[in-house]
Formats: structure tokens, sequence, C-alpha cells
């Protein structure tokens, strides 16, 4: 039986809120003066909301990763990536105190996924071993804290 192993981020709601509350407030006070420019403001409050409802979802499963974005619930995209498709997957420290990995796979995809914001943390760690069972190189910046033992900045 294969275990499956779930973790889920989003962006910052305080960002996001923040943002679309000062959007809105600016989109009514301009509605009387410039209807364009309230609607430019509301559409970015819009925005916001959307971005405050958006999920990401990553599941290792065996030697598989499962990745999805969902908005309020629903499944916007769903990709399946086999650990022979994964060509590298760097590991970088993202601010301050958020840990980061960027996964480059198939040749045709010339963009990293980002993993940003996932909790718990320890999903970093269940990544680099993953990694490791596999046999997908792996590179570490320097200010990535907190190696597990065993492991070189490129291994």
């Amino acid at each position: 039986m294969v275990k499956v192993i779930n973790y889920y981020a989003g962006y910052s709601s305080a960002f996001h809120g923040f943002l679309m509350a000062v959007c809105f407030l600016q989109g009514y006070n301009h509605l009387a003066t410039s209807k364009l420019i309230a609607i430019i403001y509301f559409a970015i409050s819009g925005i916001s909301l959307l971005a405050l409802c958006t999920r990401y979802g990553l599941s290792v499963v065996g030697n598989e990763l499962l990745y999805e974005v969902s908005l309020l619930g629903k499944t916007l995209k769903k990709k399946n990536i086999s650990a022979v498709e994964i060509r590298k997957i760097e590991f970088k420290r993202v601010g301050w105190s958020t840990k980061g990995a960027y996964l480059y796979y198939s040749k045709n995809h010339p963009f990293p996924l980002r993993l940003i914001n996932y909790k718990p943390q320890e999903m970093y760690d269940v990544l680099l071993l993953f990694a490791k069972n596999n046999q997908i190189p792996v590179s570490l910046q320097e200010e990535y804290e907190d190696l597990p033992s065993g492991m070189t900045k490129n291994s």
C-alpha cells in the first residue's frame, strides 16, 4: 500500500486582504468622478479576492508528485509528475523565514514549478527525501538552513 502525503499552500491573506479593501474603498470613492478608474479599482479588488480563494496542493504518492490548483474548491489544474520527468529540484530561501523549492520537469516545460508557502514545513524535507530516493539532482542554496544529515549542497 502506497502512503499518500498531502500538503497545501496559499498566498498571504494579509497582503491580499489589505489590497482588496484599499482598492474597493478607492473604487467606491471614485464612482462619482470617474467610472473607468472605479472599475479598474473594483477589478483589482476582485482579482485580490480570487487570489485569496486560490489553493495549491501537492501530494507525494510513491514515485509521483500530484500538483493541483483549485479555486473555491473547484480544481483548475491537475498535474501528475513522475520522478522520471523531473530534471532537478532547487531548494532556496524565499524571504527571511520561508523555505521554497523550484521543481524543473520535462524539457518541453521551460519554467519551474514554484513550491512556496506550503504547510506544514516538513513538506520540503519530504521532497528532499523523494529526490534522494529517486536519484533526482538537488541544488541547495547556501542560505537554505536545517540541512538533513547526509545531504550535501549539491546531491
